[in-house]
């Protein structure tokens, strides 16, 4: 039997919409908004670093890593390694 290679991005997407479903829900409609550029980031590089908030022209026209610091606080690094971990897997 042979299995049909999906997308990469495709996978991400699916990924991320099972991890919402598994978590429960306590962000707020602004955090969520960069949790969708993290996916986005994610989904076309494989990955996403604590860096890239700086680095990618969306996240820094929003403000970058240090309105993505006063948004989750010393949970952003566990949230982005946790992230990632279920985006790519």
């Amino acid at each position: 039997m042979t299995k049909e290679l999906e997308p990469f991005p495709g996978l991400v997407n699916q990924h991320f919409d099972a991890s919402l479903q598994q978590q429960p829900n306590d962000f707020n409609a602004e955090q969520q908004q960069w949790f969708e550029r993290i996916k986005q980031q994610t989904a076309h590089n494989a990955e996403f670093e604590l860096d890239d908030f700086d680095f990618i022209p969306e996240c820094k026209r929003e403000g970058g890593l240090l309105k993505a610091q006063k948004l989750f606080g010393k949970e952003l690094a566990h949230i982005v390694q946790e992230l990632n971990g279920y985006l790519i897997a």
